[in-house]
């Protein structure tokens, strides 16, 4: 049973925490930002028969930490000016087409309608829209031509089958109107409307002999940028400890563990793109 001092894997990295999974103890280093588990006793493997695949163990080499270090600023200054690059060329692409833009927001906001005006009966009884300019010019041009309103007025109760009425007591009859506006965006209110997150460009990085996974951990975590790395490496015990890595780090969602060649995992990613 683990001490108080041994963690699970999926416990918060720290330096020189020891790790206990699956039977096996592990002491954990850091390097940067990032964190890599190490077999705590490399004496155990070397005592392992030739054949054993305990042989072939991942190792940490700490001379080769200035080099990671350099590694790591330089492809973060290439991409920072790569990013720049593609951002002007996207602005530019934007200024060249303004027109494209601005259909592509009109139709967006084809839905969005300005606020309704209707007409509300004193009595709380909601009256009908009062026709538009071209409804109304229609109706003008249909209706028989009268000489009063009190002729108007008794033809349409006629029609809907009620007494024809003076015109005075129509326009007694006829309720008081007020002016409500439906809710709606007011001018300027934009708390309603999606707001668009920036673009984010694409920026892989691929680590072609991981080993530990460690350039690529460090890639994930120091460079704000990244959006996905690729940890691959050509024997199946380094890719585990690869995955180990990457899980007590907590990146399963940025570093992505190939088991391949990597001159062939390199002309296949080159063939699709």
């Amino acid at each position: 049973m683990a001490s108080d001092a041994e963690r699970d894997i999926t416990a918060p990295p720290a330096d020189k925490q020891v790790i206990v999974h699956d039977g096996k103890r592990y002491t954990t280093v850091k390097e940067g930002l990032a964190y890599i588990l190490l077999p705590e006793s490399a004496e155990e493997a070397a005592r392992q028969p030739k054949d054993s695949d305990e042989v072939q163990n991942v190792f940490y080499n700490p001379i080769q930490q200035f080099n990671r270090d350099l590694t790591v600023l330089a492809i973060r200054a290439y991409g920072k000016e790569r990013l720049r690059e593609k951002l002007a060329m996207r602005q530019d692409k934007r200024s060249r087409f303004p027109d494209k833009k601005r259909k592509r927001h009109d139709a967006n906001a084809g839905d969005s309608r300005p606020a309704k005006t209707q007409k509300v009966a004193s009595h709380g009884e909601e009256a009908a829209d009062p026709p538009r300019g071209d409804q109304l010019e229609q109706q003008q041009q249909h209706e028989p031509a009268t000489g009063g309103g009190t002729d108007a007025t008794a033809a349409a109760s006629s029609a809907v089958g009620g007494a024809a009425a003076p015109a005075a007591a129509a326009d007694a009859a006829e309720p008081t109107t007020t002016e409500t506006t439906v809710d709606g965006p007011a001018e300027g209110d934009f708390s309603s409307q999606k707001v668009q997150a920036p673009h984010q460009p694409r920026f892989t990085i691929l680590d072609a002999l991981s080993a530990t996974g460690l350039r690529a951990l460090r890639y994930a975590h120091e460079i704000p940028f990244v959006t996905s790395v690729t940890s691959n490496d050509l024997l199946a015990t380094a890719t585990e400890t690869i995955r180990l890595n990457v899980r007590h780090n907590g990146l399963q969602g940025r570093v992505h563990v190939s088991h391949d060649d990597a001159v062939a995992h390199m002309a296949a990613a080159t063939s699709t793109t």
